[in-house]
């Protein structure tokens, strides 16, 4: 397994450490947040400030801020995770347009 893979125009801003193994598409940005080992980010996706934790897939055009995902979960193409949202081990979202908000 590989250490990481990122794609050429992904961006890793500061702050942020990326767990072995873990995949990362084109013009993805995250900055500010801990991605576990194991992980699969998809294209043109925005994580803020956030902790994914092992074994998470991200599908295309995500945008997660402030979030906490933990291991196994499947977020479908185009979600939106707002600042408080906790998604519990293994849930996999529906397929959006689907905002997720803290409540």
């Amino acid at each position: 397994m590989a250490e990481i893979e990122q794609s050429r125009s992904a961006h890793i801003g500061p702050f942020t450490v990326i767990g072995k193994g873990t995949r990362i598409g084109n013009n993805s940005n995250i900055s500010n947040s801990v991605i576990g080992k194991g992980c699969s980010i998809g294209s043109n996706v925005s994580i803020t400030g956030s902790y994914i934790w092992d074994s998470v897939t991200i599908e295309d055009g995500c945008d997660i801020r402030h979030a906490i995902i933990c291991d196994g979960v499947v977020i479908k193409s185009g979600a939106a995770l707002e600042p408080g949202v906790v998604l519990s081990f293994k849930v996999i979202t529906k397929t959006p347009p689907f905002l997720f908000n803290f409540s």
